[in-house]
């Protein structure tokens, strides 16, 4: 068998192709000793999508690098028939030496032992490896907090306004927007927060989880981004407790998703503001933390106070 992927965890493949569908026709998969990884951007450049799984996690086995073009709506309607406990195998088979011709996805039921469903998945086409610079890790902003409260905040944005206004500065977090007949406005604010409730404190019981800055620059940056498109990457909120945004002056921002021990995906997301690239190199903040020397290095422990609900002008 040229290549094979076994996990446990299934449904997560469900919910990775459920939010490309929202962006993308086809994705090219990479399969290599490493893992499985897929880093495709959106026919418009709005958005770029990086997934990483780990080989070591989900039982990948393979001879070689392989890259496939798989129909994302395609390949999403076989993995809706994944249950939780089902074990799900990904296989790329070939007969007498050829090279594979399609994706196999093999579902097998975690209830009924030796009971199992087989998808043959055919490539979409020929697949094309595109080459981006490596992933900045040396955002001005950083922010991490349950993805409960993120979905919640754009959902109650979401009914005054089609655009949310995204501000990070050296005190605070801002979710706000100005309904479309000018008679309200909605703003979310994360505050710096007190000693007492800072990460690591054994008395903190908070029903949200605080939130979290490491901060990189003294300056306000901000953007406007579509809350659509927001809401559609919020989704990966089942993949992930947290969401950590990142943002620089002039650069999309940055939604991350830890996916429990197997990997990760993120997203850049251009924004409103202007035509921007999601991976031009001008517009992120550097690569190493040598070429931001000049830049400043703090880190700060933040709390969840959204008091400023819903505002009537």
């Amino acid at each position: 068998m040229p290549m094979q992927l076994e996990t446990e965890h299934g449904k997560i493949f469900s919910t990775i192709f459920g939010i490309a569908k929202l962006f993308y026709k086809d994705v090219n998969i990479t399969f290599d000793k490493s893992g499985m990884h897929i880093k495709q951007i959106d026919p418009s450049s709005v958005l770029l999508t990086t997934l990483n799984i780990k080989a070591e996690e989900v039982n990948l086995k393979t001879d070689r690098t392989y890259v496939v073009k798989i129909d994302v709506r395609n390949a999403l309607n076989y993995l809706k028939n994944v249950e939780k406990d089902d074990a799900t195998v990904l296989e790329l088979r070939n007969k007498r030496g050829a090279e594979p011709e399609a994706m196999w996805l093999v579902i097998r039921d975690g209830e009924r032992a030796g009971s199992a469903l087989n998808f043959r998945i055919p490539f979409s086409g020929k697949a094309h490896v595109v080459k981006f610079p490596p992933d900045a890790d040396n955002w001005h902003y950083t922010v991490t907090m349950p993805t409960k409260v993120f979905l919640k905040k754009l959902g109650a944005i979401e009914t005054i306004h089609d655009s949310v206004c995204i501000r990070m500065s050296p005190t605070r977090l801002t979710f706000s927007a100005r309904s479309i007949k000018g008679d309200g406005e909605v703003s979310f604010v994360f505050a710096k927060a007190s000693p007492a409730t800072r990460k690591g404190d054994s008395d903190t019981k908070e029903a949200n989880a605080p939130v979290y800055l490491v901060r990189h620059n003294s300056k306000t940056i901000e953007s406007n981004f579509k809350l659509k498109q927001l809401l559609n990457l919020a989704k990966g909120g089942n993949l992930s407790e947290t969401v950590t945004l990142s943002m620089s002056h002039r650069s999309p921002l940055r939604i991350f998703y830890a996916i429990k021990d197997i990997g990760s995906i993120a997203f850049l997301l251009g924004s409103q503001d202007e035509a921007q690239d999601p991976y031009d190199e001008d517009m992120l903040p550097p690569a190493s933390a040598a070429e931001g020397a000049a830049t400043q290095h703090e880190s700060a422990s933040w709390g969840n106070v959204d008091e400023l609900d819903a505002y009537a002008l």
